[in-house]
């Protein structure tokens, strides 16, 4: 709520600068920058009065890591380490190792599932992943999801051609450490959802990486948000239909999967 905002703006105080990377800006984002106690306000809505940091025209070609050191750069700021820090929960890793990983073959993580309904598989087109990677390798499957998708994903692990080597955690398990914990320990990730390919990239995992495109070339969402991870192989889609991650051709992954798994987990 807009008083919310307005408390939480006096509950930080004074503050020398304050960035916001949205690119256009709400109603409730200009509300909480004006309740900010501060007078330097940079951010990536050039058309904006509120913003007297103007990054959007001049960083518009970098990804947001860079987008992030050109502001530190400018008030002065050098030589700004941009690796991603992720944490830790050495505890978290040994639950899910006790009784719930695999022993005795390598796992990826395969999330299916990205923030809005563009990015989100079908569960047919889950299933149909899923059986291609377990018959092109000898790799074990965890399956990504949310507390309220755990049901939905043990459903589709049954209906996978080997359920013995595709799981998930019980959602009881599902947590932000949880995801840190099972990307650790796993030997690469699939992923439509953009912050775990990042925790990946932090992680320096092998990550083969799902983007929606119309033109299957990369277009300004991959310009901003495209994997900071040499390991790091990138399928776009061609979402001519408006049908997002789902208009997938399952040909051009089979192909990419291939070429991924040989250059990065042989």
């Amino acid at each position: 709520s807009y008083r919310e905002l307005r408390l939480l703006a006096e509950k930080i105080g004074f503050v020398d600068y304050a960035l916001h990377f949205g690119e256009k800006l709400k109603m409730r984002d200009i509300y909480f920058l004006s309740k900010l106690s501060t007078t330097c306000i940079a951010g990536m809505d050039d058309d904006l009065d509120l913003i007297n940091i103007k990054l959007g025209q001049v960083t518009s070609e970098m990804h947001f890591s860079e987008k992030f050191v050109y502001f530190l750069n400018g008030i002065g700021f050098f030589n700004v380490d941009a690796k991603y820090i992720i944490p830790d929960f050495p505890l978290v890793e040994n639950k899910i190792s006790s009784y719930r990983w695999p022993q005795k073959s390598n796992t990826i993580c395969f999330n299916p599932y990205g923030s809005g309904s563009s990015r989100r598989m079908d569960s047919e087109l889950i299933i149909y992943l899923c059986d291609f990677m377990l018959r092109e390798t000898g790799f074990s499957i965890v399956l990504l999801g949310m507390r309220d998708q755990v049901k939905v994903i043990e459903h589709m692990i049954a209906k996978t051609i080997d359920p013995g080597r595709v799981f998930c955690l019980p959602p009881e398990d599902v947590s932000i450490e949880s995801l840190f914990s099972q990307l650790r320990m796993s030997i690469g990730l699939v992923s439509v959802d953009t912050a775990t390919i990042h925790i990946a990239s932090g992680l320096n995992l092998p990550t083969l990486a799902i983007y929606n495109s119309k033109s299957g070339e990369p277009d300004q969402n991959f310009l901003n948000w495209h994997p900071n991870n040499e390991k790091a192989d990138v399928v776009f889609t061609k979402d001519l239909s408006g049908r997002g991650v789902n208009s997938l051709s399952v040909d051009d992954f089979e192909s990419r999967f291939k070429q991924w798994v040989k250059r990065f987990l042989s």
